[in-house]
Parts: structure tokens; sequence; C-alpha cells
């Protein structure tokens, strides 16, 4: 008899638990058309499915579930009691449709604007830390491209936003900075703290605002202003510390002087017997005879107390042909510690930044003050940015009908490039992965020691001649002969100064209920000078030397007036927003 009260208790419990029952239904929106993929999950399960072409459902539930959740972009989350034939009715979510976005000419809401716009917050772009502000775009905006061709500190980034219209145009968008458009200046100039909202305009309806100037998108940064609120004035002051360092590892190289001799021997090998056809010993003794010389490594590369003849065993104990290096060889004293290439190309460089903002205001008048300072060294060796930048921004209530505002913008840049381009014979990024490791950065005595150059003073760097003269090209280094990308960081310069001022001022006119009209004026100065020296010691420039310096001026007057009627009309649920604008550029 227990043994039969068992059975029943466990049959009971199992029917309790895989009880079940159907919910089904159909999701509307306001206007009574169907929700087409509206997500019905059944509460505390992982259970659900989506609405079908007419807004239907059903799924089986557990009995236990007593609420449905209904959801679907743009509309308000909706939780009703779980059942059969439901009328589930969503409503659009007010919160996003109201969501402003700045368009350049004046602020609307998300809601009310027809045209392909992305908004990025203030505190996104804080959260990554950039030196400037296409850095922190990147991952931000769908179907925006941010491409990184140079890890040069101060580079701005290529930002593609409507796609690569033209091979040989540019590409890059337009931006508007306090709703003048930046025609003479960098965009990496404006410290990314100061930013309050950035919005990108991608759409052919967002970009006639600017004509053929948006064809390639409208990036729209609005900078920080002070409180309008009577808060007493609020000084901040940040600093903050990095490091600049190559996390991703390097392609495999042969690193290893003997490995590369090895390989060095096997390729005249395989060359006498697979090539020219000759016997197998034949093979092996010219391979012996040329891997030091004219036609293999330079003898000045010997790096070993042996000749060349005499660093490879060819067979093994078989008698096969297998090569290895000798063991009874021994680096000679200036060779034992071979130089890094890469530890003499790169660092892990430090990155410094410090700003102090003072802000504050009332119901007539706020303000807004920032001073800040980058120092960002790249992780390759010599190149760095440096910025000062300073801005002020003040809005004026001067009465009911009349508002102005003042954005006074003033940076320095200093940026040391050395040479990076892919065509670059001093490229230390090609360098590094292709110059074979019997070949040392700096030329050593027989002691070990580096050398000193008498033409320079300093170290003396190799240059495919291991510091003996006069041998020319035929018995040096087969390798970009004459080049060290190392050397030329230390000899060769190029530097760019940049003093850019920018300012911003805007009268806003209350004519009527909903009508305004705007006067914005704008005046841009940017001097770029830049400065480069080839040493006239090594290189491409040996016995002559070249001098550079070349400087640019630009100046951009921009003015825009908006003409703007906004009216709301709350029993139909419906608003009227026009615009006219005329812009000037000189």
């Amino acid at each position: 008899m227990k043994k039969l009260f068992t059975l029943l208790l466990l049959v009971t419990a199992t029917l309790a638990v895989y009880a079940q029952k159907e919910v089904s239904g159909v999701v509307e929106d306001e206007q009574g058309q169907p929700v087409i993929g509206a997500s019905v999950i059944a509460k505390g399960t992982t259970i659900g499915t989506a609405t079908d072409i007419d807004g239907k459902f059903k799924m089986d539930v557990p009995a236990t579930v007593k609420t449905l959740i209904v959801t679907f972009m743009g509309m308000e989350k909706k939780e009703v009691a779980a059942g059969k034939n439901l009328k589930i009715v969503l409503r659009e979510d007010a919160k996003l449709l109201e969501e402003v976005v700045v368009t350049g000419y004046g602020n609307v809401s998300k809601g009310g604007f027809t045209g392909s716009v992305e908004a990025v917050k203030a505190e996104d772009i804080e959260k990554k830390n950039p030196s400037d502000v296409t850095k922190a775009m990147a991952g931000e905006v769908a179907g925006v491209q941010v491409v990184n061709s140079t890890g040069q500190p101060g580079s701005v980034a290529s930002i593609n936003i409507r796609g690569i219209g033209s091979i040989t145009a540019n590409s890059a968008p337009l931006y508007v900075v306090d709703g003048i458009a930046l025609d003479a200046g960098s965009i990496s100039s404006i410290d990314p703290s100061d930013i309050a909202s950035l919005t990108v305009l991608k759409d052919a309806t967002a970009t006639s605002l600017y004509g053929s100037r948006g064809a390639n998108g409208v990036v729209v940064i609005t900078t920080k202003k002070g409180s309008s609120h009577g808060d007493d004035g609020k000084i901040e002051i940040d600093v903050k510390g990095g490091a600049n360092m190559r996390l991703l590892p390097l392609y495999d190289v042969i690193d290893s002087p003997e490995d590369y001799v090895t390989l060095a021997w096997q390729s005249l090998y395989n060359e006498n017997r697979l090539i020219n056809g000759k016997s197998e010993n034949q093979s092996i003794t010219n391979a012996n005879k040329n891997l030091f010389g004219a036609n293999g490594i330079p003898k000045i590369y010997n790096l070993w107390d042996q000749p060349g003849n005499l660093l490879i065993d060819a067979t093994d104990a078989a008698g096969n042909v297998n090569p290895t290096f000798s063991r009874s060889a021994s680096r000679l004293a200036q060779f034992q510690n071979m130089d890094s290439w890469y530890n003499s190309l790169f660092r892990n460089g430090l990155k410094l930044e410090a700003t102090a903002k003072i802000s504050g205001g009332s119901e007539k008048l706020n303000y807004y003050t920032s001073f800040g300072y980058l120092k960002d060294e790249g992780y390759y060796t010599a190149s760095n940015f440096q910025r000062f930048n300073t801005r002020a921004n003040i809005n004026y209530q001067a009465k009911k009908w009349l508002k102005g505002g003042l954005n006074i913008q003033y940076s320095y840049a200093s940026i040391n490039n050395p040479v990076q381009d892919d065509n670059a014979a001093n490229n230390g990024f090609l360098f590094v992965n292709e110059i074979p490791p019997i070949y040392p950065v700096y030329v050593r005595d027989a002691n070990g020691n580096i050398a000193i150059d008498p033409k320079t003073g300093g170290k003396m760097y190799d240059y495919g001649d291991n510091g003996v003269e006069n041998i020319g090209q035929e018995g040096g280094r087969p390798y970009s002969f004459g080049i060290n990308p190392a050397g030329a960081l230390q000899w060769d310069k190029q530097r760019t100064v940049r003093h850019q001022t920018v300012a911003n001022a805007f009268l806003e006119f209350k004519l009527y209920e909903g009508l305004k009209f705007t006067i914005n004026a704008g005046v841009q100065y940017m001097n770029n000078r830049i400065n480069s020296l080839t040493n006239k010691y090594y290189g491409d420039a040996a016995g002559v030397g070249r001098i550079g310096n070349a400087q640019y001026n630009y100046l951009a007057f921009t003015s825009n007036q908006l003409l703007e009627y906004n009216k709301s009309f709350q029993r139909a649920y419906h608003s009227l927003d026009g615009r006219s604008r005329d812009h000037i550029l000189h």
C-alpha cells in the first residue's frame, strides 16, 4: 500500500510540473494596425514568440505563468494577464520620440525628425578617454566607418559616413561646431572633454542643410555650457595618466642568427641540387663555399670565430642532408648580444592629460571656461603630440526677447612625426619584420661596446657596412643598404606646430510666440608650420642634407541667419516646425 501511494504521488507531481496552457492574441498599435515582430515572453521564463504578419501570436506556457511581457522597438513595454484571444495595444514610447537631437541649425525631437540621425552622449565619449573626438566615434554609430590609418598621436581618424563616394576626392564629413562649420581648422584641436553632445547626420534629408559640403555626411558638435539654475560656481580639476603600447603580437620571424644562416645554407644547397642539377656532394661544397661572399651573406657579417665553410654541419649521423649549425662555432665578442631592432624602434609611450574647468551662472547669465593640456607619446619612438587648449563659452539673456552668446577657443599643438609612410625606406614597421637577424642596429668595437661615430659624435649606427669605410653596396648589407630607421629617428626630424583660434557668436530674437530669428557668425584662423630636417651624414640625403620649412595660414568667416517657427497642436497631437536660413562663407 505504501508503494502504491508513493507511485500515485510521483505521477501527480509529474503532471503538475508538465501542466501547460495555451495563450494567444493579437498585438496592435494605437491606430489599430498589427504590430509585426513584437516580442511576447512568458514572465519569469525564457519561453517566448514573435507576432506574425497579422500581429497574432500563439504559444504554450507553463500553467503557473500569470503574466505576459510584450515589447517592440519604439514602443512602450506592456505587461498583460496571460490568457486566450487577447487584444494588446502598444503605445509609442514618448521618451524616445522626445529625445532631443542637434541638427546644426537647431534642436528637434528625434520623433519629429524625418532624417537619419545618431547621437553620441558626452559620457560615452569620456569613457574612451580619446585624444581627439574622431577616435571616440569608433563603434558608437551604426554604419559609420572609423579607420586609424596611422598610430601617429595627433592624427585624425578617417571617417566614412555615407561610404566612399569617390576614389580620388575627399570622403571626410563636414564638422559643425556650435552651429558654425569648421572650414579652417583641425578637429583634433577640440578637447573631447569639452563636448556636450555629438550628432551624426547621415542622409540627404539632414545634409541638405549644408548643400554639397554635406555630401559625405555631417558631424555636429555642441560644446559644454554653464548652468542656468543659479548654482554656485563649480571648479573641476581632472588629471589622467596612461600608456600607449602594442598588445597584438608581431608576425613570427626568424630572430636567431644561427637559424638564419642555416636556412641561408639550405637555400644555396637547394639552388645547386634542384635548379642547377648538381650532385649532392657538389651542392654541399658549393653551399659551404658561397655561404659568405658575393653570392651569399656579406663577409663582414660573419658573426662567428670560424669561416663560413665550417659553420654548417651538412649531414646527420645517418648521412642524410640535414643541415644544423655547428656546435663548435662561437660568436665574436662584438656580436655576443645582438641588438633588438624592435626595442630600438618601439617603446611604451606615456599619456598624460590634465584639465581644469570653471562653470556656473544664473537665469540671465551662464559661463563655462576650460583649460587643458595633453601629452601623448606614441608607440613608435620619437613620435608624440602635445596640445594646450582653452575655451570660454558665455550666454546672456539680455531681454525676454533677446539672447546672445560668445564662444572662443584657442589651441596650440605640437606634433613630432617620424617618417612612417608605407613607401618610405625608413619605415620601421616594415623594417622590423623584414630585416634578417644577423644585421645589428649599432656598430660595435672588438670588446662589444657601441662605437662612437666620428661624423656625429654620438652612437654609431650600422647602415649596412658594419662600420667599414668605402665598402660599397656590393660588399655590404643587401637589404636596405644605407638605411637605418633607428638612426633616422635620432638624426632626422619632422615637427608640425599649429595655432588655431575659433570665435563664434550668436543673437537670438523671439519675434512672436513660436517664431524666432537667429544670427550666427564665426571667425576661424589657423597657422600651420611644418619643419623637417634630413641629416647630411647618412640615408638618402647623405653628403647633402635637406631642410624644409612650410607655413600655411587659413582664415575663414562664416555667418548664417535662421528663421524658425515651431507650433504644437496639443489636441491633435501634431506639431509644425518650419525653418528658413541663409548662409554666407568668406
